[in-house]
């Protein structure tokens, strides 16, 4: 037996210990993994050259036995090994969504996007692991759902509606879900994790699970909550931090990008504790929670007509020093790296027996792999294809 190439070494490690029920599935996955590795493409066409394969490809994608939970339980426990070390790893949680082709209404797609759009897929809240570098290790989990078939409601129903409904009943369970088998896998060998999540995840159940979890959180605020005093006056969030010292400061370069001017920016970071008043709308019950506040934004250098940087993070990491806070900031910035990951295949139209029946009568196209794979088989991100993202993604505080 010859060496093994980078690529099948790789999808042994993320593959190898998945469990389909049969050996002969896992091998089949490992390599499949392999060429993808190697021709990585959108469409299962070019990624598989051989008929032969290309065949047990789509063999694999359309059958039963392929678990989609036991996909996500291999490659998320295989993505917790190489989380092991004395670092936190990133573990950066957002939603999106695919499109997919549904003409006759009858695969049991869910609505994304715009209400009145009509697009039809699927959504999926992904769980990415990244290292103290800024690079993708892997998933440690992935949750999929199709969303039901919105009924006409002016927004003030839609609004008493979501009041009256427990999490369990939101998508907010996805996140929840989802950070779950996150921190369980983490758990599971030992390793640390540090959570940044976007304004998305400000959710008083999010808050709530990320302080149970065991691992730290950074979560950029999207309510002006209430905090917590002795007095008799509300005194609320952004003003409370607004108040505290600042404990230092720093120099940002600026890219000039959109409406944005290039500058040498001036950073102000101010951190405080306190404790908010997360409240469920639906029971009135309120659940305090003691945060650190990092409040980072442009001070005397913004650009007349512009918004200055500014971005407010709740944190359970201890904030004791200045360096303390911009860590915390720089944690955070890369949340980005999940930004950049539904786009590594983007765009699916068609199913695998369309596929097959397109190359049956000399067709052009074929089956994109994210449409056939992702579903099944979450995107994992080879070395080579973690390389192309450093040079096209920047992680930077700017982007936050």
């Amino acid at each position: 037996m010859g060496r093994r190439s980078e690529a099948e070494i790789w999808s042994e490690e993320q593959f190898g210990q998945v469990e389909l029920g049969d050996a002969r599935r896992t091998a089949r996955l490992v390599r499949m993994g392999t060429r993808a590795a190697e021709n990585p493409s959108g469409k299962l066409s070019e990624v598989f050259t051989c008929a032969k394969e290309l065949d047990a490809a789509y063999d694999f994608v359309e059958r039963a036995q392929t678990s989609l939970e036991a996909l996500d339980r291999g490659i998320g426990r295989a993505t917790a090994r190489q989380c092991i070390g004395p670092s936190r790893i990133r573990v950066a949680v957002d939603g999106s969504s695919t499109h997919l082709t549904d003409e006759t209404g009858n695969k049991g797609f869910g609505r994304i996007g715009a209400d009145g759009r009509g697009a039809k897929g699927l959504k999926v809240m992904t769980a990415l692991a990244v290292d103290s570098d800024g690079m993708p290790l892997g998933l440690l989990g992935q949750t999929w759902w199709a969303r039901p078939v919105a009924l006409k409601r002016s927004r003030k129903q839609k609004t008493g509606e979501r009041r009256k409904k427990r999490p369990s009943e939101k998508e907010t369970r996805y996140w929840l879900e989802t950070l779950e088998r996150a921190a369980e896998r983490l758990e599971e060998v030992g390793a640390r994790g540090w959570f940044p999540l976007d304004r998305e995840g400000d959710a008083w159940p999010t808050l709530l699970a990320l302080s149970q979890s065991g691992h730290v959180f950074t979560v950029r605020s999207a309510w002006d909550r209430v905090v917590q005093t002795t007095g008799r006056d509300k005194q609320y969030f952004r003003r409370w931090v607004a108040a505290s010292p600042s404990v230092g400061s720093y120099e940002l370069d600026v890219p000039g990008h959109g409406g944005r001017t290039a500058r040498r920016a001036h950073m102000v970071l101010r951190a405080t504790q306190a404790t908010l008043r997360l409240r469920d709308k639906r029971t009135g019950r309120i659940h305090p929670l003691t945060v650190h506040a990092v409040w980072v934004h442009e001070q005397g250098t913004t650009p007349v007509g512009e918004k200055p940087l500014d971005w407010m993070l709740l944190t359970n990491a201890p904030i004791e020093s200045f360096e303390a806070a911009c860590e915390v900031v720089r944690g955070y910035a890369m949340r980005w790296r999940i930004e950049d990951f539904p786009r590594v295949a983007d765009g699916l139209d068609e199913e695998p027996s369309v596929a097959r029946d397109s190359r049956a009568s000399g067709q052009p196209g074929g089956a994109r792999l994210d449409e056939l794979l992702r579903p099944v088989l979450p995107v994992e991100v080879h070395p080579s294809l973690a390389a192309h993202q450093r040079g096209s993604c920047k992680v930077g505080e700017t982007e936050v």
